[in-house]
C-alpha cells in the first residue's frame, strides 16, 4: 500500500516535496478524490512538524 511505498521512495532518494508534487499531479490521472486520499496518507506517514 501507499503507507509502505512512501518511506521506500524516500529511502530511494525522493524528497518529501517531490512525493507531494507527484501526488498533486495525480489528480489528472485518477481524479481529485484519489489524489486527496493519497495526500491524506502522505500526511499520515509524514506529519507536519508541530502537529500531532
Amino acid at each position: 500500500t501507499l503507507r509502505v511505498l512512501l518511506p521506500g521512495a524516500v529511502n530511494a532518494g525522493a524528497s518529501r516535496e517531490e512525493i507531494a508534487e507527484i501526488i498533486y499531479q495525480m489528480h489528472g490521472y485518477c481524479g481529485w478524490l484519489g489524489s486527496l486520499d493519497a495526500m491524506a496518507v502522505f500526511r499520515e506517514v509524514f506529519p507536519v512538524e508541530g502537529t500531532k
